[in-house]
């Protein structure tokens, strides 16, 4: 082989591992892309606005379709209060059992205010849904059945991922 032969390889070979590295630093930057996931209040925001958008175009009458969908936005508004309220009183709850000084009636005390707060929270939620209801007709419940589903589902797992 000869001298020319070699350097001819040689700069072969290093044009074909730049080549590699560059398809290797390509393929890494992609895959790192993919697994930035949505957050569960990034899915739960995109399974209210899919609910919305199928409110709009399943409800005929355009005043009844803007009802609806403000009854939805409301519903939103209150699973919203909710996730946030969930964590302060996990917060509080994690604060009051790390004193091991907290006298027993004051977490008691917490403890019935959060009772109490949870009923309403349950009852807001539940006659925002029911004017929810009342809003859409059976039929048109029906043909929203998925996207109100995962709307659903989305709310319960980012209040879960909490």
């Amino acid at each position: 082989m000869t001298l020319l032969e070699r350097t001819t390889n040689r700069e072969r070979l290093i044009r074909f591992s730049s080549a590699a590295a560059i398809f290797v630093a390509l393929i890494l930057s992609l895959s790192g892309c993919a697994n930035n996931k949505a957050t569960p209040a990034e899915i739960e925001q995109q399974a209210f606005d899919d609910l919305r958008t199928e409110l709009r175009e399943v409800i005929d009458d355009p005043s009844r379709a803007a009802a609806a969908v403000a009854v939805v936005d409301e519903l939103e508004v209150d699973l919203a209060d909710l996730r946030q309220r969930i964590a302060t009183r996990k917060q509080r709850v994690r604060a009051l059992n790390a004193d091991y000084y907290t006298p027993r009636a004051e977490f008691e005390a917490y403890l019935n205010q959060v009772a109490q707060e949870i009923r309403q929270n349950r009852n807001q939620v539940s006659d925002t849904y029911e004017r929810f209801l009342a809003a859409v007709s059976a039929d048109e419940r029906a043909a929203i059945r998925k996207a109100q589903t995962q709307a659903m589902n989305a709310a319960i797992q980012s209040i879960q991922s909490i």
